[in-house]
């Protein structure tokens, strides 16, 4: 970053020599500027620091608290629901959002293929609600409870 500074300062000055005290003292700006930059990415949590490939490396220097609160944070809780249940209502939501579309499409071409899209869509919809109707009610399976996972290296 010195030279970099110093060949800056002698091009736009045109001189082949800069004053040794202008150059440390750009190198000490940009080097307070690094510093607030990387403590506002971090308060914006934009940042972690450096990051090892494997996931318990990360954890040797941390502490631990903070990392349970992010994980607990971002695990979502399982959806208990039957998978034809669930693709119904994506089906459904699918069909209303191709429907507004084609609606707000001024290109008849586009609209007809479309509008091809939503008449394939709506035959699924009904051969789903065909077979939840003929499957009846459904129950989840017993949740088996998982082991703990491994927290370091493991030697065996």
């Amino acid at each position: 970053m010195y030279r970099s500074i110093a060949t800056r300062m002698a091009a736009e000055a045109g001189q082949e020599e800069v004053d040794e005290g202008d150059i440390k003292s750009q190198l000490e700006s940009w080097k307070e500027f690094q510093v607030r930059e990387e403590a506002m990415r971090r308060d914006a949590g934009l940042t972690k620091g450096a990051r090892m490939p494997f996931p318990w490396v990360d954890r040797l220097g941390q502490n631990d608290d903070e990392d349970d609160e992010a994980a607990a944070a971002k695990k979502k809780p399982v959806d208990r629901r039957h998978p034809d249940d669930i693709r119904y209502e994506y089906d459904k939501q699918a069909l209303e959002v191709l429907t507004d579309l084609m609606s707000k499409t001024a290109d008849p071409t586009r609209q007809q293929k479309l509008r091809g899209e939503i008449e394939g869509l709506k035959v699924e919809i009904h051969e789903l609600e065909k077979k939840i109707f003929e499957r009846g009610p459904w129950t989840p399976p017993v949740e088996v409870p998982v082991e703990e996972e491994l927290k370091g290296p493991v030697d065996i």
